[in-house]
């Protein structure tokens, strides 16, 4: 897997690359970044070229003092396409990178094959309250300066299960990495979005993936939303959890589309 950085809007953006063939472009949620997406890598970088970007404010990209909005990641992110001549990619996108990619597909969709958005952020999340007061302009700046999000990571890696640990830290590394501006802009950004117009405009073949766990921070679909794949014994950070399920359904999916033909007579499903 190569790292490497690319110039967009006069920033510099990380990402990693793996792979040959076919278009995918990974987008991360909300207080992680790329590395999110190693397992995911690994697996599809036998069929795909795999792209993994660190949105900006995250990971290695630079950290701007922007918004953080999803229209603004947005741009970032078709820049991010047009400064490599990523042509007609596979999208897919975790929690607000779900968002980000859902704006995409929505507003232009010529420039995509398929959308994978899994527990995307689409209607404002539960604990609204919570997460306005957490994002105001004073009391993150006195959060970030006692380093709650750290703190928060590690009590969560003390009362771990042993083979969560591991996921833990990756955790806590991408935290420290991320500027204040992006951890409480991208909080603040997910107490208000509406993305039901956007889903109602999607034209491109679409997949659509859940958690069962209703205690889930983005609750479930929205109602709007006909058709999605549930994946059982799951919550937000299902593509972790279930990693199995997650990687047969996308699987039966994107053999659907033909994007991987050779595919189709594994017959597998959702589990």
């Amino acid at each position: 897997m190569k790292s490497k950085f690319i110039k967009v809007a006069g920033y510099d953006l990380h990402y990693r690359v793996k792979g040959s063939g076919k278009n995918m472009v990974l987008l991360h949620g909300g207080l992680t970044s790329s590395n999110y997406w190693k397992e995911t890598i690994e697996h599809f970088s036998k069929i795909f070229k795999v792209y993994a970007l660190d949105l900006p404010g995250f990971g290695l990209s630079d950290k701007p003092n922007i918004g953080y909005s999803i229209p603004e990641q947005s741009k970032f992110v078709d820049g991010f396409l047009d400064s490599l001549n990523i042509e007609k990619p596979i999208l897919m996108g975790h929690s607000y990178g779900g968002s980000i990619a859902v704006q995409l597909a929505a507003n232009k969709p010529e420039k995509f094959k398929a959308l994978i958005a899994i527990e995307p952020v689409c209607k404002p999340v539960r604990k609204k309250r919570l997460f306005s007061i957490l994002s105001a302009p004073g009391i993150k700046n006195i959060l970030h300066s006692l380093k709650v999000l750290e703190l928060g990571c590690w009590i969560k890696y003390l009362f771990a299960k042993s083979e969560e640990k591991l996921k833990c830290l990756t955790y806590f590394k991408d935290i420290q990495k991320m500027s204040k501006y992006a951890s409480f802009g991208s909080l603040k950004e997910i107490t208000k979005i509406n993305l039901e117009d956007e889903l109602k405009k999607i034209k491109i073949p679409s997949l659509f993936v859940w958690g069962d766990n209703k205690k889930s921070v983005v609750g479930l679909p929205p109602k709007g939303l006909k058709k999605f794949t549930m994946i059982e014994n799951a919550g937000h950070n299902l593509i972790h959890e279930k990693f199995e399920a997650f990687k047969n359904s996308l699987t039966h999916f994107l053999s659907c589309q033909s994007a991987i033909p050779f595919l189709r007579q594994d017959n597998q499903v959702t589990s």
